[in-house]
């Protein structure tokens, strides 16, 4: 089963590296400031559990920048890119957690707003908790009203 975003129009994406600690995928962004190359990374920082990088990648210094703002013009065709990442990554590891947040409290709102905006949409394939405190861990189910300091998905089988 599919969310709609997953559904909607979205950019080839392609894998880029597989490893046991590390998955990265690539894509090109083409909008009104050009074409430029993206990058969504899954890193392991613990045992089963995968941080969410994404940026645009630098071709000259070889380096992932998840603090530009490229305003190219086609935030929706790179959130329904990043959602399908997301699929292709559990199925490259299964029984794994997504931890997800922002470079900055802006980006971390703006992604609390799409998870409950879309939540119907998503609500039987994962379940998502927003955390509320780091050390020691602190999570509950997405909540409208409340800001978290990021996400963990998991897949439900």
């Amino acid at each position: 089963m599919q969310t709609k975003a997953m559904l909607e129009k979205k950019y080839t994406l392609h894998l880029l590296e597989k490893r046991k600690k590390c998955t990265n995928f690539y894509f090109i962004s083409k909008g009104k400031n050009g074409s430029i190359p993206k990058i969504i990374s899954y890193q392991e920082i613990e045992n089963g559990l995968y941080n969410l990088g994404f940026g645009d990648y630098n071709l000259k210094t070889r380096t992932i920048d998840d603090t530009i703002i490229s305003d190219n013009g086609d935030m929706k065709l790179i959130l329904a890119t990043i959602v399908d990442s997301i699929k292709m990554f559990f199925e490259i590891q299964p029984d794994t957690i997504i931890f997800i947040t922002g470079s900055d409290r802006t980006r971390t709102k703006l992604y609390q707003r799409i998870i409950i905006n879309h939540k119907s949409d998503y609500e039987t394939i994962y379940t998502i908790e927003g955390v509320l405190v780091l050390e020691p861990l602190e999570v509950e189910l997405v909540e409208n009203n409340k800001e978290y300091l990021g996400f963990l998905l998991n897949k439900i089988y």
